[in-house]
Parts: C-alpha cells; structure tokens; sequence
C-alpha cells in the first residue's frame, strides 16, 4: 500500500523558495494566491524549520487516519498508477499545494485555512500525481485539470474523507473524462 511521509527539510525549502520567486511572474499574471519569500537571501531557514517541524508528527497522526482508505479510493480509478511512497514537504511559501512528478508535493502550512485543509490540499496534489501520466495523454489545459481533481474528489467517496472540500471557481467541465475514470 502507498504511504505519505512528511518532512521538512532546510535545503529543500530554500530549493523551493528559490523555484517559486522565478514563478513570480506566473502568479502574478493570473492571479494565483501564494505567499512568496522576501528574500532566499536572508536566512530564516532556522526559524521556518522550527516553525514547521513542529507541526509535522501531528499531521502524520492526522493523515494516517485516512491514508490507507485514501489510497483504497484512488487505486479504484481507472488509469491512476500508485507508488510505494510519496514525500510531502510541509512549507511555509507557495500556493496551497503543488506536485512535483514522480511523487513529490509541497504543502503550504501558514494560515489558519492552511491548517483545516491541509489534509484536502494533500489529497488534490496526490491525485495530480497519480493521474498525471493520463491526464497529459489526454492534452488537457491546467483549468480542465483543476476541474477534474476537484470533481474526483467530490464524486467519489473521497468526498466522506474530505467533507469540507470546496470546488475551486477556475475550471472546464470535461465529464466525459470524469465518469471514464470514476467507472
């Protein structure tokens, strides 16, 4: 079965930092909320470490609570491929949560929201991940992506493990493709 491990380490967040100031751009040209670094310069390395790495063994408790139901889930749809492990590196920077193939994604954990979704921002970036090899067969724009992890989400019983989840407002409906994964 897959497994989620969480860590935080210092190098990889100011890998991360750095790689996310050259997106600036990106986020600003359509909007995208994202808390950016100031400086990868100056060196907060220490107190966003601490900062961080004491709210991983908590999040660990809490994803473990729903990770092996999680995976039971999303091994039912049709084209997804599943790893053994997947890394979530728990950051204070970017945008909620993004991936990086083959099984690597970044969480945000700042905000009071951050902390009540972050469950559900793991869940979206995993499905980005295990999905992702058929969803570029499928030549889809990043909105129609958008569109079909959150109505996988919605639709199928991941919703009973996410019940708070919310749809975000950018998206094309592709549900041809939706039911041809859900069935």
């Amino acid at each position: 079965m897959s497994h989620v491990i969480f860590s935080h380490t210092k190098s990889r967040e100011k890998k991360y930092q750095q790689k996310i100031l050259s997106q600036k751009q990106w986020f600003i040209d359509h909007d995208f909320p994202v808390f950016l670094p100031q400086n990868t310069n100056r060196d907060n390395s220490d107190k966003d470490y601490k900062a961080v790495k004491n709210k991983l063994y908590k999040l660990q408790k809490k994803w473990d609570k729903i990770e092996s139901d999680y995976f039971k889930i999303i091994s039912s749809f049709k084209h997804s491929k599943l790893l053994p492990k997947y890394i979530s590196h728990i950051t204070l920077y970017g945008p909620e949560g993004e991936f990086q193939a083959p099984n690597i994604l970044y969480v945000r954990l700042r905000t009071t929201k951050d902390k009540k979704m972050i469950l559900e921002a793991i869940g979206h970036e995993l499905i980005h991940i295990c999905l992702g090899k058929f969803f570029e067969k499928q030549n889809l724009s990043y909105e129609e992506i958008e569109w079909l992890v959150d109505n996988l989400i919605l639709q199928s019983n991941l919703k009973k493990l996410f019940p708070n989840y919310k749809q975000q407002t950018i998206g094309k409906p592709r549900k041809n493709i939706l039911m041809e994964i859900l069935n």
